[in-house]
């Protein structure tokens, strides 16, 4: 039982894991969540125009 508890399940059962650099993870949310309803009326809303990513970098 102490050599099953010492090898991973991934590794007994052969199963292949990806190895990747999470530097070359390049997913970033172009959306924001804003409250656009600060008197009452509308709520949260889901925005599509988040002005702190641009595609044009200096």
């Amino acid at each position: 039982i102490e050599e099953m508890e010492n090898i991973p399940a991934y590794v007994r059962k052969k199963i292949p894991i990806e190895q990747k650099k999470h530097s070359e993870d390049q997913e970033v949310s172009r959306y924001r969540l804003t409250d656009e309803g600060s008197d009452g009326e509308g709520g949260p809303k889901l925005r599509s125009d988040n002005s702190y990513l641009h595609d044009n970098v200096d």
